[in-house]
């Protein structure tokens, strides 16, 4: 079976093999199933995100401004600096998408390294995810979410709790939903793709990691190390059969 989880300390699954983040010895290591150590990659800065593109796994190092390329063997392949602190990262089509704290930008550059567009995103960006039509981050210090277009033509933004720092795109039902942990207020919340709240549900306090597994939206946390399960269809697919809902946006201009 497939998941996804995401996570505070970067790791990626790659066919039988793994690559775990080692924080305190700021290295990367790939792992097999057996656990047995195949290679040790040397980060000279602090990791912040790894992804996986289907071909090449980009590791993303803010203290250092660079963005890395290596083959999915562990193979060196190129640094790309620029000029922010890139932390999370995602894929879009042919180009990657990051975000930074230190100046609450959003950026896409190609796969050889080529800046194309830096946007103005939000207060303290913690987390990005692409949705199949739009870029989202979760903004901490503003308690929003941005929803971006691909040609940065239009950029909305909608109130969610307090802090929210990961966010997660589950396409169980309808149109699909974004999910939204914040871990300020503890609670996980339900959004369709056009901002609108469709459900909230209260989280124990110090809840972290979200994840998604078949019908259902996992998180975890680390303090009481519990998992808590809920449906994805709790809240319903729409505002449609919703309506006594109110928006979660900042304007009326809705769609």
């Amino acid at each position: 079976e497939e998941g996804f989880f995401s996570s505070p300390v970067p790791s990626l699954v790659i066919d039988d093999v793994i690559w775990l983040s080692i924080k305190n010895e700021q290295r990367i290591v790939i792992i097999d199933r057996s656990g047995e150590e195949l290679k040790s990659i040397k980060i000279e800065g602090e990791l912040s995100d790894m992804i996986y593109d289907g071909n090449f796994v980009w590791v993303s190092d803010p203290k250092e401004r660079s963005i890395f390329k290596y083959t999915k063997d562990g193979g060196f392949v190129s640094e790309f600096e620029v000029s922010s602190r890139p932390t999370k990262m995602t894929i879009v089509n042919e180009n990657l998408w990051f975000v930074s704290t230190q100046d609450d930008s959003l950026t896409w550059m190609t796969k050889s390294g080529d800046i194309g567009e830096v946007y103005q995103i939000g207060g303290w960006p913690m987390d990005i995810l692409y949705d199949g039509k739009f870029v989202w981050t979760s903004n901490a210090r503003e308690k929003t979410v941005s929803r971006i277009t691909l040609d940065g033509e239009e950029l909305k933004k909608y109130r969610v709790g307090d802090t929210p720092i990961q966010l997660i795109f589950s396409d169980f039902h309808g149109d699909g939903h974004i999910w939204v942990l914040n871990y300020g207020d503890n609670t996980l919340m339900k959004l369709t793709r056009y901002g609108m709240r469709l459900a909230v549900i209260t989280l124990e306090n110090g809840s972290s990691d979200l994840a998604t597994f078949q019908d259902k939206i996992i998180t975890y946390n680390p303090n009481t190390e519990l998992f808590k399960e809920v449906s994805a269809e709790i809240g319903g697919e729409s505002m449609e059969r919703n309506l006594w809902r109110d928006p979660a946006t900042f304007d009326d201009d809705q769609e």
